[in-house]
């Protein structure tokens, strides 16, 4: 495990993506990390993540055993820089360390940075019918605000889920296939991907 320092910038960032989880449980940290290994490991982009959260959620992990601690420290996991536990000033001075993709995790009542590049954003949740509140919730606080994604997505979503988003809320629902492993992708998850971003 390798202790980052944020460095003055390289170059400028080549994308940021942003997820958001609709909902405790949502999936969001286990998209991102998907994200980040086709981009860090697949692609050999210098890639970082990073957690927008008053407390980190990233407590261990498998396969390289980084213990995650601290709320403005960085981490070196397999290929890609983690970044735990950040406020959105933070995350703005981690995108100037000199990275080609940063890819900003994130809860919908965080507050998020803002870019002055474009930000590719994703929105992730349950489409249940017991769990439409928290998209509802969503759409009503920050959907003029411009904070939410312009990609909705879910995992398994039924085709009355995906009508019932559209009709509802006007946009378009995709589904998110079953990902195992965020660390080692399968070609199924790595080709939705590619296709995703």
């Amino acid at each position: 495990m390798n202790l980052l320092r944020v460095r003055r910038p390289l170059t400028a960032v080549r994308r940021v993506i942003a997820v958001c989880g609709a909902h405790p449980g949502a999936g969001a940290m286990h998209l991102g990390f998907a994200f980040a290994t086709y981009l860090g490991e697949i692609h050999r982009h210098r890639t970082a993540l990073v957690e927008i959260a008053a407390e980190s959620r990233l407590i261990h992990m498998s396969e390289g055993e980084a213990v995650i601690r601290g709320p403005s420290v960085g981490y070196r996991f397999r290929s890609i820089d983690l970044y735990p536990g950040m406020d959105a000033g933070s995350a703005i001075r981690v995108a100037g360390g000199g990275y080609e993709e940063v890819i900003i995790v994130y809860r919908f009542r965080d507050e998020i940075p803002v870019f002055s590049t474009d930000v590719r954003r994703f929105v992730i949740g349950s489409a249940r019918i017991w769990d439409r509140h928290y998209y509802r919730d969503l759409m009503k606080e920050h959907l003029s605000s411009g904070h939410v994604g312009e990609t909705y997505l879910a995992v398994g979503p039924t085709d009355s889920e995906i009508r019932y988003f559209r009709r509802e809320y006007g946009c378009k629902l995709t589904a998110v296939p079953f990902i195992p492993n965020p660390f080692d992708l399968t070609k199924s998850a790595g080709k939705f991907i590619s296709g995703l971003i």
